[in-house]
This record gives C-alpha cells, structure tokens and sequence, in this order.
C-alpha cells in the first residue's frame, strides 16, 4: 500500500503568518512532503528545507 500524501492543513495561516516575499530567505525544519516549502517558493522567497525523516 502507498502511503497517503501528506497535504498541510494550516497552509493559508502558515503562508499569511510568515507573508513571505521575493528576497525573502525561509527555513522550512519540517519539509516533509514539500507542501509548505512549494506555497513559500510560490511566494518569490527562497526556503532551505531539512528534514529529520529519511524517507522524507
């Protein structure tokens, strides 16, 4: 069975939270999926992401 993915339920907070704008530079600790890091690179900034989790 394959995994379910993973679809970030606070996006819209998150994203109206951090307002994030061309130049901007974003740390995304939890990539995951890549769910929040695709919605801030959307956005014109530039994210590092890490994650924790190997099959991440």
């Amino acid at each position: 069975m394959t995994p379910a993915p993973h679809i970030p339920v606070l996006l819209n907070e998150v994203i109206a939270a951090l307002n994030p704008r061309p130049g901007d530079v974003v740390i995304d600790a939890t990539f995951g999926a890549g769910g929040y890091t695709r919605a801030i690179l959307d956005s014109g900034a530039t994210v590092h992401a890490f994650d924790r989790d190997p099959d991440a």
